[in-house]
């Protein structure tokens, strides 16, 4: 099947130039087109709330993933732990499966977790390269396991897809090392049976995120995270359609599972420029002089973007709902023991920037805004609940469930 690349809004032209509350939260909805609309705003929508209703603080070692099963059962990824972590819908722990090892059932780098197909749990570990499944009841119970590795290039890595229709998609991408620093990266979507047989090769080939690649004639060369870099977003939504944004705008392609484009929502979006303040809170943030000035350098040599991505993520709700994190020119980004996190340099609350999601409808119409906590990021809406996780500024991550309407 011939490689089917897909249209990288904004990745040639515009990526080269930029280079050269725990309180209730209202649903603020629009009813004028803005900018960043492709399609209007739809004329009838309705005001609700969205109360936060549960936090799980657990000691999470680090948080990979989230999913929620038909009972409202919550498995956490927990990849420091290995393990994954089961919470009743009140939040009472229910226990775990998973350790360290290599044998099945145990996990090197857990890396996604989702609930689909008949409420099976299925989990993503990327060092393995292996997807393992699991039927569920008080705990879930250990099904197969599946060998994802590949042998026509790339490693899985990201987030797993699990198509209703069987298999799985996975995002195979060409690990960093020393002769291909400076190449053109890339992610080659994959879809592949339960024996991880190859079905569908080269599905989507999209680029892979943007990092800072660093040289030092003392410690020779390091690849992290590049200060407001564009990144590729992968999600699957209902009837099987995947979801394809680039951050540099908010269109965001729907593609049926053989690789064709089906639809889009979304648009452009205003660019916001990267400000000498957001440069000051970025340098100001590092803990040494040494990624100060390694980052000063990339700086001044013209390597870190000018301007800002349009969104940090989005997800697909149960309803086909597209939600999309915007960034605003009041968002900058900071240094945190968990890499590069956005923050608002007026601080989050009712005077603060919040992080604002926008909610597209399957006709494409933005229809609400929902202001969050840069501390929050959501990982999936079900119903009339949204879930999360919250990082604090030291780093401690908790779950969070909020109920939308009143």
């Amino acid at each position: 099947m011939p490689r089917n690349r897909t249209a990288r809004s904004g990745y040639g032209a515009k990526t080269t130039t930029a280079r050269l509350t725990r309180t209730a939260l209202l649903l603020l909805l629009c009813s004028c087109a803005s900018p960043g609309d492709d399609r209007g705003v739809g004329s009838e929508v309705e005001a609700v709330t969205l109360r936060q209703s549960l936090t799980i603080d657990a000691e999470f070692g680090e948080v990979q993933g989230l999913a929620v099963d038909a009972s409202g059962r919550i498995y956490v990824a927990d990849a420091m732990n290995h393990a994954i972590r089961v919470f009743s819908p009140a939040g009472e722990p229910l226990g775990s499966v998973g350790r360290r090892g290599r044998g099945p059932g145990e996990f090197t780098r857990l890396q996604d977790v989702v609930v689909a197909r008949g409420d099976s749990l299925f989990a993503l570990d990327i060092a393995l390269q292996r997807v393992t499944a699991y039927s569920l009841g008080d705990l879930p119970s250990l099904a197969y396991t599946t060998d994802v590795s590949s042998r026509s290039g790339g490693s899985a890595s990201y987030s797993l897809l699990v198509p209703e229709s069987g298999g799985f998609v996975v995002q195979y991408a060409t690990p960093f090392a020393s002769e291909n620093l400076d190449a053109l990266r890339e992610i080659v979507l994959r879809r592949v049976d339960g024996g991880g047989g190859v079905v569908t090769d080269s599905l989507l080939v999209v680029p892979d995120r943007e990092s800072l690649v660093t040289r030092s004639p003392q410690y020779g060369h390091s690849v992290s995270s590049m200060p407001f870099g564009r990144r590729p977003v992968l999600r699957l939504g209902g009837d099987d359609r995947l979801y394809y944004g680039w951050s540099d705008s908010l269109a965001v392609g729907i593609y049926s599972l053989d690789g064709k484009r089906v639809d889009r929502v979304g648009g452009e979006y205003p660019v916001h420029p990267i400000t000498q303040a957001d440069i000051d809170a970025l340098l100001g943030s590092f803990s040494t002089d040494f990624s100060r000035q390694l980052h000063r350098g990339a700086i001044d040599g013209g390597r870190v973007p000018t301007t800002k991505p349009a969104f940090k993520d989005f997800l697909v709700d149960d309803r086909g709902r597209v939600w999309v994190n915007v960034v605003t020119g009041d968002d900058t980004q900071v240094s945190s023991d968990q890499g590069l996190r956005y923050a608002s340099r007026n601080g989050d609350g009712e005077n603060g920037g919040g992080s604002p999601w926008w909610v597209f409808d399957r006709d494409g119409n933005r229809v609400a805004e929902v202001s969050l906590p840069h501390s929050v990021a959501l990982h999936l809406v079900r119903g009339a609940e949204a879930y999360g996780i919250e990082t604090d500024d030291l780093g401690v991550q908790r779950v969070v469930r909020y109920r939308i309407g009143d």
